[in-house]
């Protein structure tokens, strides 16, 4: 097929334009799913104030750049939620809230049971990642791709 004005063969053009097409448009559906899967998870507060420091390890799993991991049982004692969104560039405010263990380890001594709510500033990479509490003691979060 020949265009009258130019003589050039469109075919090829429109095969090539057509070839092109759905690998962008693959590219921009994959990056929010980059770092969807299972995470093991590390939550470590170093000794501050009056507290000791502990070391929890639990599971996060990340849907379509979603990001949901628990420690321990929703509500109870010595338990942690920890949600947010993931950005395509693997950054992210992930949004922690839960219940103090035993008073040694929380500062102030804070009763058993206490309500824990802070923020923290997350980064991914391919297979890890790392997060820093916002408020509060100072706590690291590390992530492993399982």
């Amino acid at each position: 097929m020949r265009n009258a004005s130019t003589g050039f063969r469109l075919i090829p053009i429109l095969i090539a334009t057509a070839m092109l097409l759905p690998s962008a448009s693959m590219a921009t559906q994959g990056a929010s799913e980059r770092f969807d899967g299972k995470w093991d998870t590390t939550l470590n507060c170093t000794p501050f104030q009056d507290a000791q420091g502990f070391t929890w390890h639990f599971v996060s799993a990340v849907k379509d750049g979603h990001l949901v991991g628990r420690f321990g049982t929703e509500g109870q004692p010595a338990s942690l939620r920890i949600e947010g969104q993931i950005a395509d560039d693997g950054t992210g405010i992930l949004h922690a809230t839960g219940r103090t263990g035993m008073p040694q380890y929380a500062t102030g001594n804070l009763q058993r049971g206490s309500n824990i709510v802070y923020d923290i500033r997350a980064e991914f990479r391919e297979g890890r990642g790392k997060g820093t509490r916002l408020e509060g003691r100072p706590c690291t979060y590390e992530f492993a791709r399982q």
